[in-house]
């Protein structure tokens, strides 16, 4: 292959052009970064928050990079040892447990697998790292008696119609935070007694009257000409954000006099979930519920033993209905 022509400039100095392209193997990182983002929503259809964790940790990644290895530029020049130096330092400066770090380098081993499928480059670098061992630790939950009660402190709130019917929601249907965010007032079928959700997995569950009744509550003080057709609003009528339902589930527990350390909002799908199964609901209707991708994923959320086959069968009654 011939070198480019230098073209003339006033000067008395050739210079090379700038290309107006850059051949796959040269392209940035960021440009990589972007790419497989934009692959996690439109190919795989990933939910939000999948694709908003996965951006995190890249960008994570790449200030770390920016800071410590100015050096590396393309995908070609990251290595194992760079990794390796990542996964330390977010574990030492940063404080990262030993989940979080599992987490990061899962989704460095999905970025730079598709690379490799992209023939951008030849080599996983993360390949040669082994697993990150987290210690296994069964995930809170709350009691039957605790969700009773937690539902009953929902209540209490400044805006209780919409608090109620938020957490109804969580503990009844097992949602993700995700999914409960991007509802809109249409998904609520009041006449068929359904709710729709059109996360990771676009189910329709149908409502026991409790929960029907929760929403339908909310729906009666929900602000008039919202600014926003989300179903939860604000009092300004705008789609609640994260923060206020972490700010409510708060408020929620600890009016509710429930300690338990590591309660999350996410306890309180595995929580459902778990009070289904305890009742007596097949392990596919469960599936099916969550909207889970497989019976191995449902049997790791409500981590129990299989039940006994003597165990009573299932009475179509949530047992959150009183």
């Amino acid at each position: 292959m011939t070198e480019p022509h230098a073209t003339a400039v006033t000067t008395e100095v050739a210079v090379v052009p700038e290309p107006q392209w850059a051949p796959p193997s040269r392209r940035p990182l960021a440009h990589w970064i972007v790419a497989f983002v934009v692959h996690l929503e439109t190919a795989e259809g990933k939910s939000k928050s999948t694709v908003r964790h996965y951006a995190h940790d890249l960008d994570l990644f790449s200030r770390y990079l920016s800071a410590y290895a100015p050096w590396v530029v393309t995908p070609e020049d990251v290595t194992s040892q760079i990794i390796t130096g990542f996964l330390r330092y977010m574990r030492v400066v940063r404080g990262n447990s030993a989940t979080s770090t599992k987490r990061r380098l899962s989704s460095l081993r999905r970025f730079f697998g598709y690379l490799v499928q992209c023939g951008e480059i030849s080599h996983d670098p993360t390949a040669p790292l082994p697993m990150v061992q987290s210690r296994s630790r069964p995930a809170p939950a709350l009691t039957r008696e605790e969700a009773l009660r937690f539902l009953e402190a929902s209540k209490t709130t400044s805006f209780p119609t919409r608090d109620h019917a938020i957490f109804r929601l969580f503990l009844t249907c097992g949602c993700t935070l995700s999914e409960l965010l991007d509802l809109k007032v249409g998904d609520f079928d009041p006449d068929e007694s359904t709710i729709t959700f059109r996360g990771r997995s676009r189910r329709t569950l149908s409502l026991p009257p409790a929960c029907r009744q929760a929403l339908l509550d909310y729906l009666s003080d929900r602000p008039k000409a919202p600014a926003s057709s989300q179903l939860f609003l604000n009092r300004l009528g705008r789609g609640i954000k994260r923060g206020a339902v972490y700010y409510a589930f708060d408020l929620i527990l600890r009016r509710s006099g429930i300690n338990k350390p590591g309660l999350t909002i996410h306890s309180l799908r595995r929580t459902c979930l778990t009070l289904l199964w305890e009742a007596g609901i097949s392990l596919h209707a469960l599936q099916q519920i969550a909207g889970l991708s497989s019976l191995g994923s449902t049997r790791e959320y409500i981590q129990v033993e299989a039940r006994p086959s003597s165990h009573p069968p299932w009475k179509w009654q949530h047992p959150l209905e009183e």
